[in-house]
């Protein structure tokens, strides 16, 4: 008969593989932790799947919007606002700007953010876009939109709309860069086909069926 020696653990050992699988499940699974986002935001143009991505596992946002896309536009040069950002210490999840314009080309702008470069993102015929390929992550989207000022004049204002979007920095999404301006270039051409629809442009504004892909520098 064969007798089998049992050996037996020191307790420091059974503890410490019982710490190293609770670290390993607390890494997979952190039940403590859950986001709270607003079902829509900006204007109702966007739905919480289009932004969960950018808002990471954790944390409650608040949301505040200035003005409307429901045009036409009143005054001169007004700009939309949306923001949705962290609860309690307002670090932005995502900023969202529409305003009218004369010129449709400034990829400086974006330049300006974060001091790198700006690549050309196909939205459609009559959209011209950059997105930003540095630390930033913003999209510039231009739209060649005419609309009139208000339904009594026959005049035309602004022939362009400017659409910036930008994502929030700091650490917020454990998506990589890549996925993030994917994310806003969806983000902005689905604002940018709300906009279209709810200004109205009197043009037939020809924009992209889908996303484009964005460059991955």
């Amino acid at each position: 008969m064969t007798v089998f020696a049992v050996r037996r653990w020191p307790i420091w050992a059974l503890v410490a593989v019982l710490v190293v699988g609770a670290v390993v499940t607390g890494a997979w699974w952190k039940p403590w932790q859950s986001v709270k986002l607003p079902q829509s935001a900006c204007w109702g143009a966007l739905t919480k799947g289009d932004y969960k991505m950018l808002a990471g596992d954790d944390g409650t946002a608040l949301l505040s919007t200035l003005g409307s896309i429901d045009g036409p536009y009143p005054g001169s040069y007004p700009t939309q606002q949306c923001d949705l950002s962290w609860n309690t210490s307002h670090h932005p999840i995502l900023t969202v700007s529409i305003t009218p314009t004369t010129q449709n080309k400034a990829p400086k702008q974006i330049q300006l953010l974060d001091g790198g470069a700006a690549e050309p993102v196909d939205f459609g015929a009559d959209a011209a876009g950059w997105i930003g390929t540095g630390s930033a992550s913003v999209v510039d989207l231009y739209l060649t939109c005419d609309y009139r000022q208000a339904a009594s004049l026959d005049i035309f204002v602004e022939p362009y709309v400017e659409i910036t979007v930008a994502a929030g920095a700091g650490g917020i999404t454990s998506a990589s860069p890549v996925e993030v301006r994917q994310a806003i270039a969806a983000i902005s051409l689905k604002l940018a086909k709300a906009v279209v629809q709810r200004i109205p442009c009197s043009n037939a504004v020809r924009l992209a069926d889908h996303v484009p892909s964005v460059p991955l520098g």
